[in-house]
């Protein structure tokens, strides 16, 4: 506003108003000035305020939604890894069970070899009161030792390589 139209604001307001009634005309007249321009700080700073929520809300929800994935993530990798675990543990439950029945299968045929050497030896001297053949003759049905059958590998159980101690996994 240039000071031409300032002169005549003023001297239209003196017509209109007396100038008793001008004081408390200008009072008023600042004060809803005043009151205005709180007002548009306030919507102003408000406004910013709002932007500045969002930008922290945007930025809450980007880092819930990164945790929330890197959560899931580590859930399926956790999972993975106890089906891996357990696998293992099978595999190794099965080569225990391999390992005792193979064992078992050694001693069962050791015991045979020991009831056969015990059989032959007792079969091969003739006990008290029995005659002995004389030289020369055939000795009559002398028993033979029955052949010692070598153990069977339980079932699923391979050998490697040339250790025959290995068993397959």
């Amino acid at each position: 506003m240039g000071l031409w139209e300032i002169v005549l604001i003023g001297m239209v307001t003196l017509m209109l108003f007396s100038p008793k009634e001008l004081p408390g005309i200008i009072k008023a007249l600042a004060r809803g000035y005043g009151a205005l321009r709180r007002t548009a700080e306030e919507f102003r700073s408000q406004v910013l305020e709002d932007e500045e929520l969002n930008e922290i809300r945007d930025a809450y929800h980007g880092t819930r939604n990164e945790l929330l994935k890197a959560q899931q993530s580590a859930r399926r990798e956790l999972a993975k890894a106890r089906v891996e675990a357990r696998l293992a543990q099978q595999k190794i439950e099965s080569a225990l069970r391999a390992e005792r029945q193979l064992g078992e299968a050694i001693e069962e045929a050791d015991r045979g070899d020991n009831n056969a050497d015990d059989n032959s030896a007792s079969q091969a001297q003739p006990a008290e009161g029995q005659a002995q053949p004389a030289e020369g003759q055939a000795p009559a049905a002398q028993a033979q030792p029955a052949p010692v059958k070598a153990p069977s590998r339980p079932a699923g159980v391979v050998r490697q390589g040339n250790d025959p101690s290995t068993p397959a996994a």
